[in-house]
């Protein structure tokens, strides 16, 4: 059963199940890389990428979208309207 939650280019997320084995996977490759420095395999959108220590911090965002679109299509499934995250200001 496809979310019929949205991104912000109007493309359909993912199932909830497909969007937590990216989740996982993405784990564990991270977990991997951070203790061992070893390059990691990730699929992602059908892709395989190659992965170092050197992509940490891409990869750090790339877990944080995951959970945030997992969010999404949770709330979607149950009914409930999309978290909007707060606004950061900078002075």
């Amino acid at each position: 059963m496809r979310s019929t939650a949205t991104k912000r280019n109007n493309r359909p997320l993912a199932d909830l199940a497909t969007l937590q084995t990216y989740l996982a996977n993405a784990e564990a490759a991270r977990d991997t890389i951070a203790t061992s420095g070893r390059v990691e395999l990730v699929e992602r959108n059908g892709r395989r990428m190659s992965l170092t220590k050197a992509n940490l911090p891409w990869l750090d965002g790339y877990i944080l979208q995951l959970q945030r679109d997992i969010e999404t299509a949770e709330n979607c499934a149950a009914g409930r309207p999309r978290r909007r995250h707060a606004i950061g200001t900078i002075w």
